[in-house]
């Protein structure tokens, strides 16, 4: 998830691409957001949302969040620089703007994160992989190994390719060994770097996928917990806030502020890097910018290599996990038109939350990514409905609404990993009723 406008039809629709600071330089030295604070802004009016608005692009001021809530309120998130919260409150205050502060000090938040990191790699000396804590990509990958030597009659784990930086690009097959072909769901996580739910969500169904033999025995799955492992990384060691992948570019079209500085700007945005109506809209051609979509469709080698994979395995499935804001969202994302399967795949969708609710309680809004939130194009989501032919596609953006945001703390993990378990049965179970149809 990210700064966007709402539904692209109003009037004063935000200006997508100016809702991000540049903040995709490379960064020598780990990142502090000492003093930086996350407000909550609920303008009323129309005014009021103007006036928001305006922020975007102001120095110090970042969007993690805009959007109309299930009510058709207008919601936004704003991270604010130290040097610019007085002069930001001045002005949500002048124009009567209600806010609240729910985040005091993000580096506090932050390292109440990093608290819980220690031992990470606690699986490769013999410790058991836990959901208590945010895991490194090495843990992650050493407990995927794990659950294939663990049970090699029903794990596999395929490299498919290798990251910009040299990483493998890991998935993991769960499935009984079987005669006949079966259907496949595609699970990924990790698309956009700091969505550190994601991947945790993802090892957590793999935790409880590779327990249920009777869904094994009719649908194989294949997961891919982090599916940006160098930003993954750098989120890590230098920037808790990286979204992006970590190729490197230069453009004559870079923003003032990299030129400014002689340097490159790193990363592309993995979710609008896809081959589907591709760099149409609501997509950045500067390489400083967090929504960049790269110079041409799968100029990232983990797109690439997650495209070619999935074209080859054709599966009846596909759930993409990111955050935040609890949305389930379906195609399309490049047009406001629905998708000709729109019937099936509300009936799933409303199917999947249902269960979230009954699980934990919690409220995921339903629709299409265009109308829910904004357009978009080049997304993997569209990518895989359209050009792959995957009839059940979805996003989902995971909890929360706003408290904690991409700090989400680890405390966190089970009760997200279980709501989406009982989502991911849901669909499975629409797409092996589907697949013995035909």
């Amino acid at each position: 998830m990210e700064s966007v406008q709402g539904s692209g039809q109003d009037e004063d629709a935000l200006d997508r691409e100016s809702l991000q600071e540049d903040v995709s330089l490379d960064n020598d030295h780990a990142v502090s957001y000492k003093g930086y604070k996350l407000l909550s802004v609920a303008p009323v009016t129309k005014r009021q949302r103007k006036s928001v608005i305006r922020l975007a692009g102001k120095q110090g001021v970042q969007f993690w969040l805009a959007q109309r809530n299930a009510t058709g309120s207008f919601v936004a998130q704003i991270l604010v620089a130290p040097g610019a919260v007085a002069r930001v409150t001045r002005r949500l205050k002048d124009k009567g703007v209600n806010f609240k502060i729910v985040i005091q000090d993000l580096q506090n938040a932050i390292n109440n994160e990093v608290t819980s990191l220690r031992d990470t790699d606690a699986i490769e000396s013999g410790r058991p992989f836990v959901w208590d804590k945010f895991h490194r990509l090495s843990a992650i990958y050493a407990y995927m190994h794990q659950v294939a030597r663990q049970h090699p009659e029903l794990a596999e784990v395929k490299t498919i390719g290798k990251s910009t930086e040299g990483r493998d690009l890991l998935v993991l097959k769960l499935g009984r060994k079987s005669q006949s072909v079966k259907p496949a769901m595609w699970i990924d996580g990790g698309v956009h770097a700091r969505e550190w739910i994601s991947p945790a969500a993802v090892t957590y169904i793999i935790r409880e996928l590779q327990k249920d033999t009777g869904l094994l025995n009719k649908m194989d799955f294949y997961l891919m917990p982090v599916a940006n492992p160098d930003g993954y990384e750098y989120s890590h060691t230098k920037d808790r806030l990286w979204r992006k992948t970590r190729s490197m570019h230069r453009a004559a079209n870079a923003t003032k502020t990299a030129l400014k500085r002689s340097r490159p700007c790193y990363g592309v945005d993995a979710n609008r890097n896809w081959d589907s109506h591709w760099g149409q809209r609501a997509a950045s051609m500067d390489p400083c910018s967090n929504n960049y979509q790269g110079p041409h469709p799968f100029s990232e080698p983990e797109t690439k290599a997650a495209s070619e994979f999935i074209l080859r395995l054709a599966p009846v499935a596909y759930l993409s996990l990111h955050s935040y804001s609890q949305l389930w969202l379906m195609p399309w994302g490049h047009s406001d038109e629905p998708s000709r399967h729109d019937l099936q795949l509300r009936k799933v969708s409303l199917k999947a939350v249902e269960a979230i609710q009954d699980v934990s309680g919690h409220t995921y809004q339903t629709g299409s990514i265009n109308t829910v939130l904004y357009p978009i194009s080049g997304s993997s989501l569209d990518w895989a409905h359209e050009k792959a032919g995957i009839r059940y596609a979805f996003l989902v953006e995971l909890g929360d609404t706003g408290d904690y945001g991409f700090v989400l703390p680890a405390s966190e993990i089970e009760p997200t990993g279980k709501e989406m378990l009982a989502a991911v049965r849901e669909v499975a179970k629409a797409a092996i009723e589907d697949a013995k149809s035909k």
